[in-house]
């Protein structure tokens, strides 16, 4: 699998979080989905989440993942 670009738009995380962020959602895709059950492009996935309460970042990375892998189901 290979994503090519991922675009998040968190208010109050530093660029550094950021980037945390997307490389545990990406990390996470690629063990929920498994390397090599889907092949060929998987096109453009939107996502709006709307997340109450504080969230660790693992706990965001998830369910960015959960809703990433529905989208894809």
């Amino acid at each position: 699998m290979e994503i090519q670009e991922m675009i998040l738009r968190i208010p109050g995380l530093s660029e550094r979080e950021s980037r945390l962020l997307a490389e545990e959602v990406s990390q996470g895709l690629i063990e929920g989905i498994g390397v090599g059950e889907r092949g060929g492009n998987l096109g453009d996935i939107d996502l709006q989440l709307q997340v109450t309460g504080a969230l660790s970042r693992q706990q965001l990375a998830r369910q960015i993942i959960q809703a990433i892998i529905q989208k894809l189901q």
